[in-house]
């Protein structure tokens, strides 16, 4: 084939009977397309897309009565249609060739379609329902449509499936627990049995299979709601015959105990009669044995399918669809995770992966040239190696594997390194630059501490800018759409990065540059740096960013520019590398600029003389085809002067750059369709691989293409028009496009590169096409009855007279209303009549809010209020009114609107509100019943007595809140507001730090508690020596007499630390504080360590004076017993043991790790060196 969707658009979630099969066949719906898909016996492939509605594709269903060779397809759209397809096994350009649309209704009126089902024996039978509980039954035999029958009002119809063994007979669900037994026999709806099934919403409905003994009770039909219970029904009776809850914990992955139960989904498919499948909260495929005991009393027992498989769906399953290929029985499903599994009985088969949200950017990895990186707008990363699949197509459907990056944000450019493998860089939406290692098994996502403020455009890794000798590792560059350039050091991407424009006027000085920064790209080679800027010139710099040259390339900002490979993959040197293709943001044309002679004149220059940079404005050639704006570009790595382009047109064009004429056009012939980024493949010659606003990535052959131009137009399919807009490329207005496309599990789609804020890209026609629209948008009027009787010459005369006789009739005629059909005449009569034209529109009003407001208009303020809060559209226009009908009158209107604004969730207006009533404490419960502390106290503080007792009880509650979420500062201040110290100090060293401990020590003195005060102290000092800040440290010690203790313990360990340093020595510092006992692991046998010890024990004992012998032999002996491990040594009270567990716990530990890495030369070096330890004298008393 020419081309291949090689990961395809995922299906719209949450909808029961968004997919189908039928043979061979397999389709579901994708936002308004449906996706065909070929199952065999052991893998699902990929067929065909087409564009089947305006809105979303709810549903749809499959003929049973046709040939599996060329079936008819029933699609259900949200737009109110339903459509009839024809469907083809032959292959196509264009969706026209493989289908057609032989009709359709739209007897719904415009509501939106949820569901529906077809027969699957007899006569053809459409059965459709809609938002509001609608149903309609479409007779496609005769092609008439029964008119809309509701049986549940204001239910969404969920579910609607027809018998497989009853022909007529259906089943119909609702959102409200309910379920209907219809029939639809000559194609009228008959309801015959309703039965209250749950309380919640029912998700999925499955009928059972052909029953061989039915007279025994076999139920016929099966329930899943959200819930979490299966229920088993029978047509002929409204009890259930079994209820079964479904598990939380059905495999080796576990529960779903924190997911939202309002996006809770249960499907199911009945595969046998002694088999039921049901999805699970954690993305396990349940079996449901359906059996009788031997009293006759039916029960259910589960099992997972392949449960200890990892390939296994990770969410919620959304849909389970049955297929009988080649009299095997299969199942695929799909799931949240957006994976399409096929499996036999109990064993998966194969996986598809698909996409969910449009692919913005693709790259080839250099070095491997298998691993393509695919950025989405789901906020995943996905890295596609196909290193073991060979050169078929069909099987690059198999490798894809996708990385959570940490946050919910779009990823809108990812770049490989050229150096490292598995290393790739990403940008994302919200301006996060960060490198994902696709190897590591530990943390694989580093972000940059530094961050664009818009969507990062262009990423490049490039020879460090601070060093600049070429022998550093490489730097990331990334570019965003606030215009400013950043290099972010992939060791240190916690440090700030370095701003490109001071690193370029430093290297530069006396020369003015154009800043304002839109791309980005070092060469291949990376000796040169190519930045476009706002002006669409394009600077170009060497590695140490010195200015070759300039480029005059386009009247707009730049949007790409690349640079010609230095060598091919073959091996063979290019003759010319020194070649630049760009374009810009709205020009349709590629431009392509030889700066040969400019880099050779920078490189023969003399140092000593000034150099002057030229200014390029001439071009190689220029590319012109494409009628839309350009996306992309690439060269090939296989041949040289040969281009990639991909445009908003729908296409991707290869062009021979030495001829200026295309080679190859690839096309996607789909609504708005937009190819956003291709690339060569580096392993095979004639593949492509491209991305799309279409939820696909594709493969294209390149020898197999029929085109060799860009379409002169977008494609438009015959069965959807297009409606919505876009920019234009070649001029400065609008014209049709679906950027705001969204549905179900798809994300909206990424922006195109948003322009600066003083460049307005066809400001001019923009602002004009504004002010038409809201020319000739109507406003609506209160008199809606009055307004929409706008009469013609002829009928104004007859007004006209119809006024002038009731003006010059007798008063006993003027005080008589006008009749029904011309009312609004009151208007022109007076006072009287105009009260009788308000109350005509009042008695044909339908609409609550407008019925207010005639109300208010006509001055029945109080008639108003109370009819506001009868049907709970109390707004601020209505409170402000009822003031005028008296304080009553206000303050029942008020409440009405507090009580309304809390069942909406708007809880700072309710506040709001109270306290326009005085109701102060009200207030206050209802911030702090939703956490809002921050306005509580606010309120609490300025409103309520100063002694009151509420403001110090929302302070703790906010401090206890603040320390649950780890907010211990937070919680501090909230305790300091109070005046609890203790309760402070204990907050505030949640955290262990110095500097917490310090301030802990600061506010128990403060309060008079010396006791807790020293033992804070403590921990502070220790904290303190383990950062190696050892002026803090002394401070601490010195602060209170009682603390002089510690100064022993401090001199000792800046002694052991400054010994051990200059030995070389790697510091282990432990991280657990020297009161509690920590258990080191293992280190390696030192010989003779008892020596070492007493040699070190002698370097410390001149600080230990006042200590008496025989403990320091005891610590000796303990410290002996020790063996190879070297545990903390448990502190006692006096100076000695706090200064040998300080000063030996740091020492020993230090040279004990560095042992395991030294060898037995280096032992006797560093025993040698410990004996000449001498620790610095005491501090003064």
């Amino acid at each position: 084939m020419a081309c291949e969707v090689v990961f395809p658009p995922s299906a719209n979630w949450y909808l029961a009977q968004i997919a189908d099969s039928f043979g061979s066949w397999l389709a579901y719906g994708c936002r308004g397309r449906i996706v065909l898909f070929s199952v065999s016996e052991t893998r699902v492939t990929y067929s065909a897309q087409f564009d089947a509605h305006k809105e979303n594709t709810s549903a749809l269903s499959f003929i049973r009565q046709d040939d599996p060779a060329s079936p008819r397809l029933v699609t259900f759209g949200e737009e109110g249609e339903v459509k009839l397809w024809r469907l083809s096994q032959q292959t196509g350009v264009v969706p026209e060739d493989f289908v057609s649309l032989l009709d359709k209704h739209d007897a719904h009126h415009k509501m939106p379609v949820t569901c529906g089902s077809s027969t699957a024996f007899g006569d053809i039978f459409v059965l459709s329902g809609d938002l509001k509980g609608g149903l309609c039954v479409w007779n496609v035999g005769n092609q008439s449509v029964s008119p809309r029958k509701v049986l549940e009002r204001e239910a969404q119809v969920t579910c609607v499936r027809f018998s497989p063994t009853r022909a007529d007979l259906a089943v119909v669900t609702h959102a409200n627990g309910a379920a209907h037994v219809v029939s639809a026999a000559y194609g009228k709806l008959a309801p015959q049995l309703r039965i209250r099934v749950c309380d919640d919403k029912i998700d999925g409905l499955s009928w059972c299979p052909a029953v061989e003994n039915p007279d025994r009770g076999h139920p016929e039909f099966a329930v899943t709601s959200s819930d979490k219970i299966i229920r088993l029904f029978r047509t002929d009776s409204e009890r259930c015959l079994l209820s079964k809850k479904i598990p939380n914990k059905t495999g080796s992955k576990g529960g779903g105990g924190g997911l939202n139960s309002a996006r809770l989904f249960v499907t199911c498919c009945w595969l046998k009669p002694d088999l039921l499948l049901t999805s699970s909260i954690s993305g396990d495929l349940l079996a449901w044995t359906v059996c009788f005991d031997s009293n006759s009393k039916l029960y259910l027992n589960f099992q997972v399918w392949d449960g200890e498989n990892r390939d296994v769906h990770s969410r919620n399953i959304t849909n389970i669809v049955s297929c009988l290929v080649n009299g095997q029985l299969r199942v695929v499903t799909h799931a949240m995770d957006k994976q399409i599994l096929l499996w036999s009985e109990n064993k998966l088969l194969s996986c598809l992966s698909t996409l969910g949200a449009p692919s913005h950017f693709v790259d080839v990895s250099p070095l491997d040239g298998t691993s393509l990186a695919v950025a989405c707008n789901d906020g995943f990363l996905r890295v596609w190696n196909s290193s073991e699949l060979g050169c078929r197509i069909e099987d690059y459907q198999m490798g894809m594997r996708t990385h959570w990056l940490g946050h919910k944000t779009k990823v809108s450019i990812v770049c490989w390194h050229p150096h490292r493998e598995g290393s790739l860089g990403f940008g994302t939406e919200d301006g996060r630059v960060g490198i994902y290692d696709i190897y590591s098994k530990n943390k694989r996502v580093i972000n940059s501490a530094s961050f664009h403020r818009q969507t990062v455009y262009s990423l490049s890794f490039g020879p460090d800018p601070v060093c600049k000798d070429g022998t550093a590792a490489l730097w990331l560059y990334s570019c965003g759409g606030e215009c400013h350039s950043l290099a972010h050091n992939p060791a240190r991407l916690e440090q700030e990065a370095v701003h490109l424009q001071n690193v370029i006027r430093g290297c530069n000085p006396g020369t003015n540059f154009d800043c304002r920064h839109s791309e980005l790209q070092w060469s291949p080679d990376l000796s040169l740096l190519a930045l476009g800027n706002k002006s669409g010139g394009i600077d170009i710099f060497d590695a140490k960013f010195a200015h070759v040259c300039s480029l005059q390339a386009h009247p707009r900002p730049i949007y790409c520019a690349v640079w010609h490979p230095c060598r091919l993959l073959d091996g063979s040197e290019v003759e010319n590398p020194f070649v630049i293709a760009t374009c810009c943001v709205i020009d349709t044309t590629i431009r392509v600029t030889d700066v040969r002679d400019a880099v050779n004149t920078f490189k023969s220059r003399n140092p000593e003389e000034s150099y002057q940079p030229p200014v390029i404005s001439h071009k190689l050639t220029e590319l012109v085809g494409h009628s839309r704006k350009l996306y992309r570009l690439d060269w090939s790595p296989f041949e040289a002067m040969k281009l990639l382009s991909t445009s908003m047109d729908g296409s991707a064009q290869i062009w021979n750059v030495s001829e200026s004429k295309g080679i190859a056009n690839f096309r996607i012939n789909l609504n708005q369709a937009h190819v956003t980024c291709a690339k060569f493949s580096r392993v095979h010659p004639d593949f492509v691989f491209a991305s799309s606003n279409d939820f696909s990535v594709r493969c294209w052959r390149i020898s197999q293409q029929l085109e060799s131009n860009p379409p002169a137009k977008m494609y438009q399919s015959k069965f959807v028009p297009s409606s919505t807009t876009v920019l234009d490329s070649s001029k400065e207005g609008p014209v049709t496009d679906n950027a705001a496309l969204t549905n179900g599990n798809h994300e909206p789609e990424l922006p195109l590169r948003r322009q600066p804020s003083d460049l307005s890209i066809g400001s001019g026609d923009a602002s004009s096409a504004k002010t038409a629209k809201n020319r000739n948008k109507k406003v609506k009027s209160l008199l809606r009855h009055a307004a929409s009787l706008t009469p013609n010459k002829e009928e104004a005369l007859v007004e006209c007279r119809a006024i002038f006789g009731k003006l010059t009739g007798s008063a006993d005629e003027r005080k008589k209303p006008f009749p029904p059909s011309q009312s609004h005449l009151g208007l022109y009569m007076g006072r009287l009549g105009a009260f009788n034209a308000v109350d005509d529109e009042l008695r044909r009003c339908s609409d609550a809010e407008l019925k207010c407001d005639l109300l208010l208009l006509k001055g029945d303020i109080e008639a108003a209020v109370n009819f506001a809060i009868k049907n709970g559209i109390v707004s601020t226009k209505v409170a402000a009114a009822a003031s005028l009908a008296g304080f009553e009158v206000w303050e029942r209107c008020v409440s009405a609107l507090i009580s309304q604004s809390v069942a909406q969730s708007e809880w700072t207006d309710a506040v709001q509100y109270m306290l326009m009533l005085n109701r102060t404490r009200e207030a206050i419960d209802l911030l702090l019943n939703h956490n809002k502390f921050r306005e509580a106290i606010a309120i609490a503080v300025t409103r309520l007595p100063a002694d009151d007792p509420a403001v110090a009880q929302i302070f703790s509650k906010w401090a206890v809140f603040q320390e649950t979420a780890g907010n211990v500062e937070c919680a501090c201040s909230c305790y300091l507001a109070i005046s609890d110290f203790e309760s402070a100090a204990r907050s505030v060293t949640l955290r262990n730090s110095s500097a917490n401990f310090a301030l802990a020590v600061e506010l128990l003195l403060h309060g008079g508690q010396l006791e807790k005060a020293a033992h804070y102290a403590r921990q502070s000092v220790f904290h303190a020596l383990m950062a190696g800040d050892f002026t803090s440290a002394t401070d601490m010690s010195e602060r209170e007499q009682t603390f002089k203790f510690m100064r022993y313990p401090v001199a000792t360990f800046r002694s052991v630390y400054s010994s051990i340093k200059e030995l070389g020595l790697d510091v282990t510092l432990p991280n657990e504080s020297f009161v509690s006992e920590v258990n080191e692991p293992e280190v390696l046998e030192i010989t003779n360590k008892t020596e070492v010890i007493k040699k070190c024990m002698d370097s410390v004992c001149p600080l230990l004076q006042d200590s008496k012998e025989e403990d320091i032999n005891q610590l000796i002996e303990d410290v002996s017993k020790m063996g190879g491990s070297m545990p903390t040594i448990k502190p006692r009270l006096t100076n000695v043991k706090l200064a040998l567990n300080v000063a030996f716990e740091c020492c020993l530990l230090a040279i004990d790790s560095r042992m395991q890495r030294e060898n037995s030369d280096r032992k006797t070096q560093i025993e040698k060196l410990l004996c000449q330890l001498r620790p610095i004298p005491p501090i003064d008393q």
